[in-house]
């Protein structure tokens, strides 16, 4: 039995890596954000404590009750707001929660950055 979660852009403020935490702490810091690219890039933002609740969640259904049409062996599962958020805007409202008024760095677009990831609801 099997069964597959699909989880994009985690995020927690202990420990994580990625785009949330590195903003609060160079907010908070006082030191140089630095954006690559256009900021406009759309992530689908799911807090850690929510894809922890949704791994729960499904431990709650049979993975082999085939019998009773109930099983969820072989199904996949996306763990997503359904949203869109861009990095200028997740930036944006940092900033103005710390009153920071330091502009970003903007730096060249990472080769094979994605455009936009966001999955279904």
């Amino acid at each position: 039995p099997s069964l597959e979660q699909r989880l994009r852009s985690r995020w927690g403020l202990s420990g994580e890596a990625g785009v949330v935490p590195i903003f609060v702490r160079r907010i908070t810091d006082a030191s140089d954000v630095g954006i690559f690219g256009d900021r406009e890039q759309g992530r689908d933002f799911v807090y850690v404590g929510d894809a922890v609740h949704a791994n729960l969640l499904v431990t709650q259904y049979p993975l082999s009750e085939k019998s009773r049409g109930t099983s969820i062996d072989g199904l996949a599962f996306d763990v997503s707001s359904g949203a869109a958020v861009s990095i200028n805007d997740l930036l944006g409202q940092f900033a103005r929660t710390a009153d920071c008024t330091e502009s970003p760095v903007h730096e060249v677009a990472k080769r094979g950055d994605i455009r936009n990831s966001i999955l279904p609801c």
